[in-house]
């Protein structure tokens, strides 16, 4: 089966920078294969599974890059594309 190539899609996750997804797997062994990682509170999608592992687990604490600009936060130099993730960090820096 050919596989599709999928858009990558960045998420940014301020509430637990290092956040572990472990997603459910019809055979043995594949909640290992379908584990994500945030590192610094970044995580690139490349596989469609991944953007619906992140939307069905953690909607509520990810924001999905909306600028190329990335935003620096002044304090402790996390950096960010995301207006959203921005915003929630610097509330809870000041």
């Amino acid at each position: 089966m050919p596989q599709v190539e999928t858009k990558a899609t960045e998420f940014w996750n301020p509430v637990y920078p290092n956040e572990i997804l472990v997603g459910d797997g019809d055979e043995p062994d594949s909640a290992m294969r379908r584990r994500i990682q945030f590192v610094a509170g970044y995580f690139r999608a490349t596989e469609d599974w991944q953007v619906r592992l992140i939307e069905e687990n953690a909607a509520n604490r990810t924001y999905k890059a909306d600028t190329e600009t990335e935003m620096t936060c002044p304090k402790c130099g996390w950096i960010t594309r995301s207006t959203a993730a921005y915003q929630w960090h610097i509330a809870e820096e000041i």
